[in-house]
């Protein structure tokens, strides 16, 4: 089955709502040259902190999927 930016955006906002209960930046999720990454906005200039690289749409969501794991145990 094929994961579509919809998967990818029900994913970032689970983990945005863990982020929100533990006082952390919420997660951007951006798509350039065809591949999505994560990352945070650190201040109102708009200096963001990578969270992952840019991987293809399906391995993104291996990836967030395994971050949200992690932020949970």
């Amino acid at each position: 089955m094929r994961t579509t930016q919809k998967d990818i955006r029900q994913v970032e906002k689970i983990i945005n709502r863990e982020h929100e209960k533990r006082s952390l930046r919420p997660i951007v999720i951006q798509w350039a040259y065809g591949q999505p990454r994560a990352y945070t906005l650190m201040n109102e200039s708009g200096a963001v902190r990578d969270l992952s690289p840019r991987l293809p749409t399906g391995e993104l969501y291996r990836w967030l999927c395994a971050y949200l794991t992690g932020l949970r145990a």
